[in-house]
Parts: C-alpha cells; structure tokens; sequence
C-alpha cells in the first residue's frame, strides 16, 4: 500500500482532425456519448435511492451522506485526481498511473463527519472503472473500504523507502485502520498500520467485484463483530473474532473511501451510528 499526496498536472494527448465533416461527425458522436453517458449515470443514482436490507435491520435512522468536499476530506490523491461531480451527485478519483512493477499509487477520501465511529453499519455504492497501472493489474488495485481510521502518532523506527521513492517523515500518512475489499478474486477483510504494514484477517472466494460494474457494499460492525452484504446479498453469517486470525481495530475512528492504482466512482454513502452490545 502506498501513500501520496502531492498533487501534479496530467499531460494531455490532443488529437488533431482536418475537416468541417470530421469535426461534425465527431460532434455528433460526443453528443451521442455524452446522452448516453448521462443517461446511465441517472440509473445509477436512481438505484441509490433505496437502502440496502442489512443497513435497513440495523438503523433506526439512515444518514445519506453528500458526496461533497465539504464532507469529504482528500487525505491524498496519489498525484492523480479526485472530482465531486453533479448531475447526479458522485465522487471520481483516481491516482497516478504505475508503469513499473514496482510501483505502485493511492488514493485516501476520509468522512469529515462524524469522525469518530465505533460501532456503525454503512454502504457504499462503488464503481471500478478501471485499472491505472500500465501493465496487468493486481486483485487488490480496486476500491477499498476503511474503517476504525485512525492517525497513527508513533513514527517510524528507522527510515522509510516507499516503493516510489525515499521520504521524509512528514511526508508519511500513518495510520491504524481495518479495510474491507470486493475483489475480482474474492473478498479480503485486514487491517493496516504504519505505512506499509498489513495483515490479511478473513478471505473468501466469492462474491467477486467486476470492472465497469455498479456494486454495493455493507458493513455491520459492534465490537469484533461484522456483518457482510454485497449487492443486497448476506455473506454468510457474522463473523467474529474466532473467524479472524487477529482481531481487527476496536477503537472510535473514521471511514474512508480508499483506491490503490485503480480509477473509482462513488454513486451513494449511507450510515448510521450503532450501540456496543451490553
């Protein structure tokens, strides 16, 4: 996992046409896109508009979270681009494409408000647009959900070579968080912490996230407990701490909308706060 933040300009190829008829078929062309385009986006606001059954059993009230700057905090964007777009309401972001293997960019959007969750359920409307690295993509260069976010205060012990390059202290984003992933091979639940430390907790073959196509996750979490939908789809049954090989974070903490080498788009963010069982 890596962390930029620094934000640069995209070069931009121009492609020359000759030719009032190029021009005009062109433009009848774009405009065709453009409709159309439009047009799906709307179905996929649409679909937001209802809530998943799992989000429905366990609030009593459902908070539809805006898909704005002013609730969304860039934490770093990987040198690429985050848009909050409208018509419908959606979040674009995508970091820096990777031409070596060795390297590797992301993209953090953490939730201003509330910033300190515990207990919650929430679900996220995502897309995969489509993978940034120049080369074969790896499984988990899609969207990843953090959750129980935290700032971590301890730096590090010695210092840090990122797979891009060397940094500075202040330069690193720190962290203590648990992730969830819909995968194209499955779905992975972790945790990670420092700048590149991680552990792999929970897998399972299916269900699969595709390219190009709208899915929903929900996640039910009051202590070690989780609750799993994908596309309106329980996963099986809770999971626990016996189902972890170590216990995720329990700590209040944000959420976070999460990319590593792959462009996303967000349609909805719904959530509640949730009661520790007594």
């Amino acid at each position: 996992m890596n962390y930029q933040h620094k934000s640069k300009p995209h070069n931009k190829k121009v492609l020359l046409l000759s030719g009032a008829l190029s021009l005009t078929v062109l433009g009848v062309i774009f405009s065709s896109c453009r409709s159309n385009n439009k047009s799906s986006l709307q179905n996929e606001n649409q679909k937001t508009q209802e809530s998943s059954r799992l989000l429905k059993e366990k609030c009593t009230s459902i908070t539809n979270v805006p898909l704005t700057s002013d609730h969304w905090h860039t934490e770093y964007d990987g040198d690429g681009k985050v848009e909050f777009l409208k018509n419908p309401d959606r979040i674009f972001y995508r970091p820096k494409s990777a031409v070596k293997d060795s390297e590797t960019h992301a993209t953090l959007l953490l939730l201003k408000e509330p910033n300190q969750s515990k207990n919650f359920a929430i679900s996220v409307e995502f897309k995969n647009l489509y993978p940034t690295r120049v080369k074969k993509p790896n499984n988990w260069e899609v969207f990843w959900l953090f959750f129980n976010y935290n700032h971590s205060k301890t730096p590090p012990k010695k210092p840090v070579k990122s797979l891009n390059s060397e940094l500075d202290e202040s330069e690193l984003h720190l962290k203590e968080t648990n992730y969830f992933i819909v995968k194209p091979n499955g779905l992975e639940l972790g945790k990670a912490w420092g700048y590149l430390d991680q552990a792999y907790l929970w897998s399972a073959p299916q269900p699969r996230a595709t390219y190009e196509e709208t899915h929903r996750l929900t996640l039910a979490k009051v202590g070690q407990n989780l609750e799993i939908e994908i596309d309106n789809n329980k996963i099986g049954n809770a999971l626990s701490s016996s189902d972890y090989s170590e216990n995720i974070y329990d700590i209040p903490g944000q959420l976070g909308l999460y990319c590593e080498d792959a462009a996303v788009e967000i349609y909805s963010v719904q959530f509640c706060q949730l009661e520790d069982k007594k």
